[in-house]
């Protein structure tokens, strides 16, 4: 084998698998409760260990039905969270380390920090903590905010907002596959807002204008494409706080599939496909103890080209690689072929990486 080609992460392959079964759940509920609503079905199955009465059957089944959707997106919201966690874990085809540690939730200062203080103010702060001890951690943050910066937190929303950077600035050609639409990063935002406001009594999390404009610019694509959903009515909905629709948490939650989907594309074809195998390697080279590890490696590089391919396969099809007489979803848009002759697989130096003291010795 000679050739390898990716189609799409590892990360999407989980977000799929995670979203999949809910979407599946839903929509088995929902026809499942068309007997209760109808009154066809008032008793309980054999079996079941609890007390249940229908009561109203369209009350009831509103109430569960209701239960499902929100469930859903709950579970939307959280399978778009663990894709932007896995994109900052190696192996990752986002080049930035400060990236990468955003996207894993951890938050950051400022790019450009302030200026650091003065003598004279370090000798104000001495003060405020001589006359306020107890008020020390407050007064220590409050005064590394402002001299060296305020930490963003690496909410969900703005690590989603940075893959969409870092996916913006693939270079536009006729190769490029297309940036998701404005009215889809839009809808993301929505569903994670509606999300937050669904789940915590007080959420100070909302859309923005720019946001608004985007979805209702695009009203009628979304109303074509998205089995004829009147936007204006589902940001209303959301206006009013109100529970979302099931037309809302499919429409949205399709949009978000869409929109993932455009995203890895993107960054698969934007990826330094030689950087991600050698960081497929490295991950499972990493786990092994040190004195074993240097045996492990010293045994790679003495293989020839063919050994060293058979011994790395399985490291490499865990970020997505696969064998090129595979095939791959017809969605898959953005398919790249990698020539392992070309790589640093083929080399006399093929794993000197791996024989650097960092490496031999990082546990």
């Amino acid at each position: 084998m000679n050739e390898l080609k990716i189609a799409r992460t590892d990360a999407i392959r989980s977000f799929r698998k995670r979203l999949s079964h809910p979407v599946k759940n839903l929509n088995t509920l929902i026809v499942g409760l068309a007997p209760i609503r109808a009154g066809t079905v008032l008793e309980p199955p054999s079996g079941l260990a609890v007390r249940w009465e229908v009561g109203d059957p369209v009350r009831t089944t509103d109430e569960a039905r209701g239960s499902a959707i929100t469930a859903l997106m709950i579970n939307a919201c959280d399978a778009l969270d663990q894709y932007l966690a896995a994109l900052g874990e190696e192996p990752s085809p986002v080049k930035g380390v400060r990236e990468r540690s955003f996207l894993r939730g951890e938050p950051r200062s400022p790019q450009t920090p302030p200026p650091k203080p003065t003598l004279a103010e370090l000798g104000k702060l001495i003060l405020l903590l001589d006359a306020d001890p107890l008020g020390a951690r407050g007064l220590f943050g409050k005064f590394a905010d402002i001299h060296y910066g305020k930490m963003i937190k690496a909410t969900s929303r703005r690590r989603f907002d940075e893959i969409c950077l870092i996916v913006g600035q693939t270079s536009v050609n006729s190769q490029a596959p297309p940036q998701p639409r404005a009215s889809y990063v839009a809808a993301v935002h929505l569903l994670v807002c509606w999300r937050n406001v669904q789940v915590h009594e007080v959420s100070h999390d909302t859309l923005s204008l720019e946001n608004r404009l985007a979805l209702m610019a695009d009203a009628s694509f979304l109303k074509q494409n998205h089995a004829g959903v009147d936007i204006g009515i589902t940001l209303n909905n959301y206006d009013r706080r109100s529970p979302p629709t099931l037309k809302d948490v499919s429409t949205l939650v399709s949009i978000l599939l869409r929109t993932v989907q455009a995203i890895d594309e993107l960054l698969i074809y934007d990826a330094d496909l030689d950087d991600l195998l050698r960081q497929a390697v490295w991950k499972t080279v990493r786990k092994i103890p040190v004195q074993e590890r240097i045996k492990y490696i010293k045994g790679l590089v003495a293989a020839n080209f063919t050994g060293r391919v058979t011994k790395l396969k399985p490291m490499w099809e865990r970020a997505g690689f696969i064998p090129t007489s595979f095939e791959v979803k017809k969605d898959a848009k953005a398919v790249r072929i990698l020539q392992l002759s070309k790589t640093f697989v083929a080399t006399d130096k093929a794993l000197d990486f791996l024989q650097e003291e960092e490496y031999l010795n990082a546990q």
